[in-house]
Formats: C-alpha cells, sequence, structure tokens
C-alpha cells in the first residue's frame, strides 16, 4: 500500500535534511544506524497514515477494528503482568496503551536492584537494554523497540508495542525468553 519515490541527484543528504524528525525513541544511533532509512523517509511523516486508517475501516469495519484494538489492549496486559511477575524484568508503568515499558535486570543486577531500587542501576541498565536489543535485531529472532526518556529522568528501556494482530501468549513467553538468553552475559 505504500508506494513513495523521489529522486534526487547530486544533493547528498537533502532527503536526511528535509525529512528527520531527530526522533531519539524511533531511530537510535549505532553501528546499524546508517541502514535505518526512517529519517530520509516522506513515510517518517506519517502523513499516509489517514489513507492507511480508512482503508483498514473498510477492510474490517467498526467492530473489527473494536476487536483488533480489545486485542492490542488484552496482549500489552498480558505482557506487563508477565514482566510484574518475573524478577528478570522491572515494569516502569503500567501500560495504559498498547505500549509496555520495562526493563531487563540480568542476572549480574539483581541482587543490587532488590537492595538498592532499579532508580540506583538506571546508568547499567541504559547499557543493558540497548544491548539486548541490538542482539535481537542482529538475530533476527525479536524486533523490539528501546526508547529514553530522559525528561523523566528514565535511561533507555525496552519498549514492546503489542498492536500485531497474529501475537499470541506463546509469543510473548518466547519474547522474554529472548531477551533473557541474549542478556544474560551482560
Amino acid at each position: 500500500m505504500q508506494c513513495s519515490v523521489v529522486l534526487v541527484n547530486g544533493h547528498v543528504g537533502a532527503l536526511e535534511r528535509s525529512n528527520s524528525t531527530v526522533a531519539d525513541y524511533l531511530f537510535h544511533q549505532s553501528a546499524d544506524a546508517k541502514c535505518n532509512l526512517g529519517q530520509k523517509s516522506l513515510q517518517c511523516g506519517r502523513k499516509p497514515d489517514c489513507l492507511k486508517l480508512w482503508l483498514a475501516w473498510k477492510r474490517y469495519g467498526t467492530k473489527g477494528l473494536g476487536h483488533r484494538v480489545d486485542l492490542a489492549m488484552a496482549n500489552a496486559a498480558l505482557l506487563a503482568d508477565k514482566v510484574k511477575a518475573d524478577p528478570r524484568f522491572h515494569l516502569l508503568i503500567q501500560p495504559q496503551s498498547c505500549q509496555v515499558c520495562f526493563f531487563y535486570l540480568p542476572p549480574s543486577l539483581r541482587a543490587r536492584a532488590a537492595a538498592e531500587g532499579v532508580p540506583a542501576l538506571y546508568a547499567q541498565l541504559d547499557g543493558v537494554t540497548q544491548a539486548v536489543c541490538v542482539r535481537m535485531q542482529r538475530a533476527g529472532s525479536v524486533m523490539v523497540n528501546f526508547s529514553p526518556l530522559p525528561d523523566q529522568g528514565l535511561p533507555h528501556f525496552i519498549r514492546a508495542v503489542m498492536i500485531q494482530p497474529r501475537v499470541m501468549a506463546a509469543d510473548i513467553d518466547f519474547m522474554l525468553e529472548e531477551i533473557d538468553r541474549l542478556g544474560r552475559d551482560l
């Protein structure tokens, strides 16, 4: 459904300069950042989304879209419950939408987190979060984003958006196990 083409000749960096949103929560500075075309894309502005919404509404109808929203919220609540119940993780806030924000606590930090509290470990958790998410992306096993909230004093945390309607409880379990598998040595 999405097809946009702009051809630019002889103007290196023009697309990035004109379309970049410098949205740190979407685009991360890493060795793989050059592969992220979002900063150079017209789509990053999200203007065509109203057409996609209208087409989805035509396809699924009001009840169908409502079901998808309910499912996304149920999956977010399920993930949040699993994170809260598992000592390997720390839920930042009970989700108000389909987005679940949490930290992974590797074995090397769990005792300190229990004794000193998670905020005392923010500097270490910032690096843990980024390392785990990059490892998952490179492994091709799970694609989950991470984001800081510097105005709230929060370092990078895992930001899982549970909007995919085909996600099942087993997928959520797999994601949590994969985070632990790829991060337990940190």
